[in-house]
């Protein structure tokens, strides 16, 4: 069986390294990379090439908004919306399901 290979995208370096070590936790995923930006993200994508990300929505720079478009028009690939629980997260939340159907909002 082959695993399923994720991406982790969050600014912040301890909910990164929390999801990466529950997720690979599950000997069915390979966590293929981290980023802490979406910047890093891009530039790192073709080589980790992974089968879902994980992503921040809240994000310093190219945030996670503009981060999911540019994945859904380059190379679209199942992603997981990771949001705080603050009402302003919300918005974004609501952004991001229009921004794509392969997005599930957890938060």
């Amino acid at each position: 069986m082959t695993a399923v290979r994720v991406a982790v995208v969050d600014d912040s370096s301890f909910i990164r390294m929390a999801v990466a070590r529950v997720l690979e936790g599950d000997a069915r995923i390979e966590v293929v990379g981290t980023a802490c930006s979406g910047e890093e993200l891009i530039e790192h994508l073709e080589r980790w090439r992974p089968d879902v990300i994980t992503l921040d929505l809240s994000m310093p720079g190219m945030g996670g908004l503009r981060t999911l478009d540019h994945i859904m028009s380059t190379r679209p690939i199942p992603v997981i919306v990771l949001s705080g629980r603050s009402r302003g997260d919300a918005p974004l939340a609501i952004e991001a399901l229009h921004i794509s159907d392969g997005v599930d909002v957890v938060g």
